[in-house]
């Protein structure tokens, strides 16, 4: 190999030892960025959480409660129609929120009407929330109905139970009222552009 060889030869090694090192380079600058986006996702997904969650407050939660089982309620019963003001009340708060009505989308209602038991009128309320996957889908619910004042089934006092008010703040009143409040804190997180990874139906049954 004469001495111009030589020269071609080092020169293109080290033409190829630049490209690696600028390869390298770029590739680690790639990674690096990657990792670090993919960090800022998980602390802006755990920043969201700690948000959402802060914004549920026990008071608020109480006082709902303190609603939903109030004696002029006289236990929800949907036997005897006890279901109607709870649902007004709670298709209000999901407008309230942003949420879309889906029970009848048609008519653009959060009520969807059904025939309890073939022969008494009765509504589940449902909302939408959209979330960033539009293809997969979230249900968080309750049933908000009760067993009014036992006169229809679910007294466990056969007795003496009958005719007194069942006020279900257990059963389901926590888990209406609990609904409800993640639903107000995914709605908020959503108005400030952070929606829930995928979307949220939210059924009051």
């Amino acid at each position: 190999m004469n001495r111009q060889q030589r020269q071609s030869c080092f020169l293109a090694l080290g033409m190829v030892a630049l490209l690696a090192g600028m390869w390298g380079i770029s590739a680690g600058t790639a990674i690096q960025a990657h990792a670090t986006k993919q960090t800022q996702q998980v602390v802006v997904q755990q920043d969201s959480m700690e948000s959402g969650v802060a914004m549920i407050k026990t008071e608020d939660l109480r006082e709902t409660l303190r609603l939903f089982a109030h004696k002029t309620l006289a236990g929800r019963g949907t036997l005897d129609g006890g279901y109607e003001f709870p649902s007004l009340f709670l298709a209000r708060e999901l407008r309230k929120l942003g949420i879309q009505p889906m029970g009848d989308p048609e008519a653009k209602s959060f009520f969807q009407e059904f025939l309890y038991v073939n022969r008494i009128e009765s509504r589940n309320v449902i909302g939408y929330l959209e979330g960033r996957n539009r293809d997969e889908l979230v249900i968080v619910g309750a049933h908000y109905d009760h067993v009014g004042k036992g006169e229809g089934f679910g007294s466990r006092d056969r007795a003496d139970g009958v005719g007194k008010i069942h006020f279900g703040a257990d059963d389901n009143g926590s888990g209406t009222v609990a609904t409800l409040a993640v639903t107000e804190a995914f709605s908020k997180l959503a108005a400030k552009g952070i929606k829930p990874k995928r979307s949220v139906l939210i059924c009051f049954w």
